[in-house]
């Protein structure tokens, strides 16, 4: 299993989109990915730039979970300029 934190001055915008829960709820249902949110209260995470969510999948390997992850990330508009998750991974072959 390999997941990354959302945090809220990186991905609030993301949660809020219209489509998020739909397409996470779709990820979800396929087994591809496991959400993991911690609090519904965004106010009290915002100001202590608590964690949003885990969102995490699973894989044989090491690789195949770095690249379904990468691949979730991608759909979901979670990795971006300030928050690179190829960046993250990369020490993990």
């Amino acid at each position: 299993m390999m997941g990354i934190m959302c945090v809220p001055s990186l991905h609030r915008d993301i949660f809020a989109r219209p489509d998020f829960d739909k397409i996470l709820g779709d990820l979800a249902k396929s087994h591809q990915v496991t959400h993991q949110p911690f609090c519904a209260d965004t106010q009290t995470h915002e100001q202590l730039e608590g964690i949003m969510a885990n969102i995490a999948v699973r894989g044989e390997c090491v690789a195949e979970a770095k690249n379904k992850l990468l691949d979730v990330c991608s759909i979901l508009g979670i990795s971006g300029p300030n928050y690179n998750v190829s960046d993250f991974l990369a020490d993990f072959k």
